[in-house]
């Protein structure tokens, strides 16, 4: 049995982000920029039937499944069961909405665990400069 798992990732940051799988309990600890359970970046995405189980460190946003977006995101019967700790943005689902002009749009979906920054949100740490609409529907932080 192998007892950690090391996986370094590529980035233009001189801080690579890091990915350590240990037992099956992982942690995922970004120094640059956003981090997310499942992606630290999107745009135009579609997130459906999709779990974070793994804790979240970031240094400016993080959130349990995207870091951060700035086109339409959907997230449909998703959740995130582990803490995020970051020093700016945080949020149990999505840490910045940003820039965009698209919608979006979160159902069906739960944060359950504790979120840590100095602007955070049980769903969706901070919202700037969107025009497009942003619908919350059938989703709570517990």
């Amino acid at each position: 049995m192998i007892d950690e798992i090391t996986i370094t990732t590529s980035t233009t940051s001189t801080n690579s982000p890091t990915i350590t799988i240990s037992n099956l309990n992982y942690n995922v600890n970004y120094n640059y920029s956003s981090s997310g359970g499942l992606i630290g970046y999107s745009q135009n995405t579609t997130i459906n039937n999709s779990i974070n189980k793994m804790k979240i460190f970031g240094n400016s946003v993080g959130a349990g499944l995207v870091g951060v977006t700035t086109a339409l995101l959907e997230i449909n019967n998703s959740y995130n069961t582990k803490d995020v700790d970051c020093l700016n943005y945080a949020g149990g689902l999505v840490g910045v909405i940003e820039n965009s002009n698209n919608d979006v749009s979160i159902s069906n979906s739960y944060n359950s665990t504790n979120i840590m920054a100095i602007k955070s949100g049980g769903l969706v740490g901070e919202i700037s400069n969107n025009i497009g609409n942003i619908y919350i529907e059938n989703s709570f932080n517990a």
